[in-house]
């Protein structure tokens, strides 16, 4: 079968089918296996109501179970980038409170005559700083 798959589509699959043969044997007998495959959380329509003639309801009740799924895994998605969101800012302030710190320590530093690790404490933090905001991360290793 030619052509993209999307949802519900079914998708015969070519390796599943085997002609069987016993060997050695005269009279030859041959079986033809074909599996059929669909993609989404829905069967296609057709194996919908097959379901349905198997037990009634059923087509109803695994409808109800896809929607389900896809209220569950929405539910998932909106808190997984609402903490994103909250770890994010919580970087954000303690990098900031962390500058602030290295600032001031580097300043007193400076002010009270140790002039040499006050630039050399001030001149790593801007580096620091610098560098996390032309990289936008820390580097990957």
């Amino acid at each position: 079968m030619n052509g993209s798959v999307g949802d519900g589509d079914l998708v015969p699959d070519e390796s599943s089918q085997a002609d069987i043969q016993p060997p050695g044997d005269k009279d030859l007998a041959f079986q033809e296996f074909e599996a059929v495959r669909f993609i989404g959380p829905l069967p296609p329509p057709e194996v919908l109501s097959q379901y349905e003639g198997v037990l009634p309801g059923l087509a109803d009740r695994i409808v109800a179970m896809a929607e389900s799924n896809t209220a569950h895994i929405q539910r998932l998605d909106q808190e997984t980038l609402k903490h994103d969101s909250l770890r994010s800012f919580a970087g954000l302030t303690a990098g900031f409170i962390i500058t602030i710190i290295f600032g001031i320590i580097a300043y007193r530093l400076i002010i009270e005559g140790h002039t040499v690790p006050g630039l050399v404490l001030g001149s790593i933090e801007l580096v620091a700083l610098v560098t996390v905001f032309v990289l936008g991360r820390r580097p990957s290793v």
